[in-house]
């Protein structure tokens, strides 16, 4: 249709090449066209418009965001070498002792024997010193 209505204007007054039964159907469509396109720009303009300021506005805050981000993760390494590796938290140490009291009434090992075996392996000097990771 719009290439329709450029070769109108690019014809000027002249419609002889088209058959009259598409010249009212084209100077119909064409005035319409004409007559509707401003305001429907404009609208659809404005509606760009208005959606690219929320896009903006979000990307305002998303470039906050990653920057505090930024910001933080040069903390990270600081604070866990601060705080330390996490250890055997005390329901998991109530299990060791628990897994222990089993072992020693299966084998009769003595609990000096299994914690110090437990010790040994972890490289710790008390079982509660196991990083809980692992």
């Amino acid at each position: 249709m719009w290439a329709i209505a450029t070769m109108l204007r690019q014809a000027g007054d002249s419609y002889s090449f088209l058959p009259l039964s598409m010249l009212y159907l084209v100077q119909h469509m064409f005035h319409s066209v004409r007559w509707t396109y401003p305001n429907q720009y404009e609208q659809q303009l404005a509606n760009a418009q208005a959606r690219l300021a929320v896009h903006d506005a979000q990307l305002d805050v998303l470039h906050a965001w990653v920057g505090h981000l930024k910001k933080e993760q040069r903390l990270l390494p600081e604070l866990l070498e601060r705080w330390g590796p996490q250890t055997l938290t005390p329901a998991h140490q109530a299990q060791v002792k628990a897994f222990a009291a089993r072992l020693h009434e299966l084998s009769g090992f003595a609990f000096q024997k299994i914690y110090g075996e437990l010790n040994d392996h972890f490289q710790v000097g008390r079982y509660s010193d196991i990083p809980d990771a692992q």
